[in-house]
Parts: structure tokens; sequence; C-alpha cells
């Protein structure tokens, strides 16, 4: 789970944690090719995948 560092900022305390798992979206790393998955807007719409970038 994840989330940006401006929309926690705008949490206040006490923080509420069921809004704040709702703003969460969700990250898979894949253990053989380590790209990450990032579902965006939930489990219902294709996740977008990054892969990482090799060194040269």
């Amino acid at each position: 789970m994840m989330i940006s560092d401006v929309e926690y900022d705008a949490f206040q305390n006490p923080m509420d944690p069921e809004v704040l798992y709702s703003k969460m979206n969700i990250v898979v790393k894949c253990k053989v090719c380590q790209r990450l998955h990032v579902f965006w807007d939930g489990f219902d719409k294709p996740q977008v995948i990054y892969q990482k970038e090799t060194e040269q």
C-alpha cells in the first residue's frame, strides 16, 4: 500500500485509519522480474506496470 506525501500531509491528528486506507494505492512487486504492478484505480481497472531501469 502506498500514498503520496501530499495526500498524507493533508490528514490531521487524530487520523481515521479507514479514510487513510481508502486513499492508498495497491502495489505488488514481482519477485522474478522486479516489476511493480500499481493499481491506481483499484482491482476493477488494469494495473500500470513499471519496470526497473538497468544501469549502464
